[in-house]
C-alpha cells in the first residue's frame, strides 16, 4: 500500500494516483472519473494528518474502486509496511466481500493483521461507498495497534475477569 508519491507536500495537495490491485485492473478511467473526489478527500485527509493521525495511530487511509478494484492511498504517516503481505489479506477480504450474500455487503469488514515487531499489529476496516443504491468504492482505514492497549496495567490477560 505504497503511495506513487506523497500526497501533501509543502503545503500543497497533490491527489494520490489509483494503483492497481490486481495485475488486470485497469486504473487509466477511474483516475480521471474520480479526479474531483479525490481532491476534497485529500484536503481532509490532511486535516486528519495534522490533527488526529499521531494521536489514534492512524497509518493511511485508502480508497478502492469498486469495479476495476483500484487504490488511491492517502499515507498519514510515514511508516514501514509490509507491503505484499498486506496486499495478500486486503485482495483476500476483497475476495470474501464480493462472493457473500448481497444481504451481506452493506456491512463494514474489519480484520487484524499481525506486524514485523512483537506485541504490534495493524487494525483494517473497509466501509462501502454507495450512491444511488450502487457500490462505488470500499473506503480503508489501517491503524497501528499494541498488545498491552488491550490487556489492564499491573494484571496478566489470564488473570483479568471483566465483566
Amino acid at each position: 500500500m505504497k503511495a506513487t508519491r506523497r500526497w501533501w507536500q509543502n503545503g500543497d495537495i497533490a491527489v494520490p494516483d489509483f494503483e492497481p490491485l490486481y495485475p488486470d485492473s485497469d486504473c487509466g478511467a477511474m483516475s480521471g472519473t474520480w479526479r474531483n473526489s479525490l481532491q476534497s478527500l485529500a484536503w481532509f485527509m490532511r486535516y486528519w494528518r495534522d490533527n488526529f493521525s499521531a494521536a489514534y495511530d492512524l497509518n493511511r487511509i485508502f480508497l478502492i474502486g469498486s469495479d476495476n478494484l483500484c487504490m488511491a492511498n492517502f499515507g498519514l504517516r510515514e511508516m514501514p509496511l509490509e507491503r505484499d503481505q498486506a496486499l495478500k489479506v486486503l485482495h483476500q477480504r476483497i475476495e470474501q466481500y464480493r462472493d457473500a450474500p448481497q444481504s451481506e455487503r452493506g456491512s463494514n469488514l474489519f480484520w487484524i493483521s499481525q506486524g514485523v515487531r512483537p506485541g504490534v499489529g495493524y487494525f483494517y476496516a473497509l466501509t462501502p461507498v454507495y450512491m444511488a443504491n450502487r457500490l462505488q468504492a470500499m473506503l480503508g482505514v489501517e491503524q497501528t495497534i499494541r498488545m498491552e492497549s488491550f490487556l489492564h496495567a499491573g494484571q496478566p490477560a489470564d488473570e483479568r475477569h471483566d465483566p
